[in-house]
């Protein structure tokens, strides 16, 4: 964090990009601020805006295809736990339940016979 400044970059784009797993649109150190400059001084055709922004939504999609964040995995991962536990608890529940509808299955017809 006390190294970022020195770097030109910003500690919470840093964090923020880390976090998801692909850079977001905010792009804060020097060298892309002199590009950012320099991109505003050409004088672009509405044409070519749309291009770049085009492309710029497309990467951004590749990117969030290929590189799914942390927390997102470590969700996915908890969640797959849980249904192993969930499944066997399930599992268990159906079986006293059969057991349960056999005995009332036996005692429905011994009261039927008496």
């Amino acid at each position: 964090a006390m190294m970022c400044p020195f770097l030109g970059i910003n500690f919470d784009t840093l964090v923020s990009n880390c976090i998801r797993g692909f850079p977001t649109n905010k792009h804060n150190s020097k060298k892309e601020q002199e590009q950012k400059k320099k991109r505003k001084q050409t004088k672009l055709t509405a044409q070519e805006r749309n291009q770049i922004e085009e492309t710029r939504r497309r990467a951004l999609i590749v990117h969030i295809r290929q590189r799914p964040s942390l927390p997102l995995l470590s969700l996915l991962y908890r969640r797959l736990l849980q249904s192993q536990k969930v499944a066997d608890a399930v599992r268990q529940r159906i079986d006293r339940c059969n057991v349960m509808t056999k005995l009332l299955q036996q005692q429905c017809a011994s009261n039927i016979t008496a």
